[in-house]
């Protein structure tokens, strides 16, 4: 019997981990403030099973929000 197919890291449908380093691919707006495309930040935590996550954003704005999987990258 073959072996299970193993999943690939780089699948944009692998969800981000806690402390894993980010960038936006697109604006993000929220309560606490509005993020541009390419920013980079970090994960502080995952919802709903890696749909979405909060992440701290450094450069070029500081940020905490709340961003879909579909506008985040690996950095």
């Amino acid at each position: 019997m073959p072996a299970p197919a193993k999943a690939s890291n780089t699948s944009s449908k692998v969800p981000f981990v806690e402390l894993e380093i980010v960038r936006a691919t697109t604006e993000i707006r929220g309560e606490r403030g509005i993020v541009p495309a390419g920013a980079t930040g970090t994960v502080l935590m995952v919802h709903a099973g890696g749909t979405a996550y909060e992440i701290e954003f450094d450069e070029p704005t500081h940020a905490i929000l709340c961003a879909r999987r579909e506008e985040l990258e690996p950095a």
